[in-house]
């Protein structure tokens, strides 16, 4: 019993070490599985807060857009309205020169 215990001491110190070693870099190469995918992680979120604050920035030049094309608009009316009540003005000018010119 004593001779088989020497016998297989040395082989079974050498499978222990070689089993904690090949354990060692598995967690060793978990680590570095688990900081590349942190780097990922934190290269898409730069990404995506990229993304966003283009979104922010294009609507707000669509709300920019939008709000110059309602002035435009309100505006353009004002000036029809205007445009209308001196027409109407003129037309009254008109009638009244041609009723003076109808009289003489």
């Amino acid at each position: 019993m004593e001779k088989i215990l020497s016998d297989i001491w040395p082989s079974l110190l050498g499978a222990l070490v070689t089993a904690i070693g090949l354990y060692a870099g598995y967690i060793r190469k978990l680590v570095v599985d688990v900081a590349v995918l942190q780097k990922t992680v934190e290269s898409q979120q730069n990404i995506i807060d990229n993304l966003a604050r283009r979104l922010d920035s294009h609507s707000k030049k669509q709300d920019e857009i939008y709000d110059t094309l309602n002035n435009m608009k309100v505006e353009l009316v004002k000036q029809i309205g205007q445009m209308s009540a001196s027409i109407s003005a003129l037309t009254s000018d008109v009638k009244n020169m041609s009723s003076l010119l109808a009289v003489k």
